[in-house]
């Protein structure tokens, strides 16, 4: 039988599983502060689109 390296191979899943959760919250939190930041005429074009929605 090959003689296989489990605990490598574990490490490597391990490491790869979070990097993609690091990537992930990363984007989150850019999308967050995107969002926090919107400028105010942001906002005045989204009351304009939910007042136009309503008639």
């Amino acid at each position: 039988m090959e003689n296989r390296n489990y605990k490598e191979m574990y490490l490597k899943l391990m490491r790869s599983t979070e990097a993609a959760v690091n990537l992930l919250i990363a984007a989150q939190q850019e999308c967050e502060e995107f969002y926090v930041n919107a400028s105010d005429e942001d906002e005045t074009d989204n009351d304009t689109i939910k007042i136009l929605s309503q008639r």
